[in-house]
C-alpha cells in the first residue's frame, strides 16, 4: 500500500521539477567574478531590455515563454531592465508590457525579483529580496496598478 501512495507523489514532484525551465546567463565573462552579482527572476517575469540591450531572444530561446525563470550574472552596480510579466497567482492571470525596474545591486550578492502580493499595502506588486532561495529579507517593492 505505501508504494502506491509513493508513486503519484514521486510524479508530481518530477513534472513540477520539469515544468519550469531555468536560463542561466553569464552578461560579459571578463568581468572577474568578485564584481559580478546575480540575479534571480522567477517565471513570468520575462526581461525583453538589460540597460538598452534588447536580450530577449538571446536570453531566452526562439521557443521562449514566460514561466521561464532567468538567473543572471552580471556586472554590479545599477541595473535597468524593461520586462513584460504574465503570471498567475490563484485563479487571477496578471498581464503587464514594457514594465521597467532600475535598481543597483552590490558586488558578489544575490537577489531574487519577483512578483508577489504585498499585505500590508494590499497590492500586487514587484519585489527585490536579498538571497535567491531564502527570500526572507525584502528591500524593494514596486507596487502595481492592474
Amino acid at each position: 500500500m505505501k508504494k502506491r501512495l509513493l508513486w503519484p507523489g514521486a510524479l508530481l514532484v518530477l513534472l513540477i521539477a520539469c515544468g519550469t525551465t531555468t536560463h542561466k546567463i553569464t552578461f560579459d565573462d571578463q568581468i572577474p567574478l568578485e564584481q559580478l552579482t546575480t540575479v534571480f527572476f522567477n517565471g513570468g517575469v520575462e526581461v525583453q531590455s538589460y540597460n538598452g540591450i534588447d536580450v530577449n531572444r538571446a536570453w531566452y530561446g526562439e521557443e521562449a515563454w514566460s514561466n521561464e525563470a532567468l538567473r543572471l550574472s552580471l556586472p554590479s552596480g545599477k541595473s535597468e531592465f524593461i520586462f513584460n510579466l504574465n503570471c498567475v497567482m490563484g485563479n487571477a492571470v496578471f498581464r503587464a508590457r514594457d514594465l521597467r525596474m532600475s535598481y543597483v545591486f552590490d558586488a558578489g550578492k544575490e537577489y531574487a525579483v519577483t512578483f508577489e502580493y504585498d499585505r500590508a499595502r494590499k497590492t500586487y506588486g514587484l519585489a527585490v529580496y536579498d538571497s535567491i532561495s531564502k527570500r526572507t529579507n525584502r528591500l524593494d517593492f514596486w507596487p502595481m496598478d492592474f
